[in-house]
């Protein structure tokens, strides 16, 4: 019976709440927006994580010295986007709190979400096509080519772009 009386006063605090801005536009914003920054933090890293435990089973495989260039750039780069991601999206929660009637802050941080989204589906759609050319998660023997064009790939049509909006 505590608990759930616990659980009810943490899922009330935790919830959203609705104001009137003056412009006469409600807006709805979250009580605890480090909850949604979390979830939208750990959702990234998972997907990141997994990538570059990928890459890094590419990288140890006896491969071409290009590929494994081509692979330590693009995880050097992650490694990047995953601290850089951190910073850039607290501010934008931090943003919205602060100024939610602000409609061009709301339209710039649900731009961000929409850009991070989609770059944990490239991350995802990588991930999928490096794993497939692996071996039962053995990289030696495969197409090298293959491996260089999916991370060229990833690269031309990603790469932060959901930080440039």
């Amino acid at each position: 019976m505590a608990i759930a009386i616990l659980a009810l006063l943490i899922q009330g605090c935790c919830g959203t709440s609705k104001i009137v801005c003056p412009d006469g536009e409600t807006v709805v914003i979250q009580k605890c927006p480090e909850k949604q920054y979390q979830q939208t933090i750990n959702t990234t890293d998972v997907g990141l994580k997994a990538t570059v435990d990928v890459l890094d089973k590419v990288k140890i495989a006896d491969l071409d010295a290009s590929v494994k260039t081509k692979v330590t750039e693009l995880r050097d780069k992650l490694d990047q986007f995953s601290s850089r991601t951190q910073d850039i999206i607290k501010g934008s929660y931090d943003a919205l709190q602060t100024t939610p009637c602000d409609k061009d802050v709301r339209k710039r941080h649900f731009d961000l979400l929409d850009g991070i989204a989609k770059e944990n589906a490239a991350l995802e759609k990588l991930r999928t096509e490096l794993s497939n050319l692996a071996n039962k998660g053995n990289f030696g023997g495969v197409d090298e080519n293959k491996v260089k064009a999916l991370i060229e790939q990833y690269n031309s049509s990603n790469g932060e772009k959901a930080f440039t909006k």
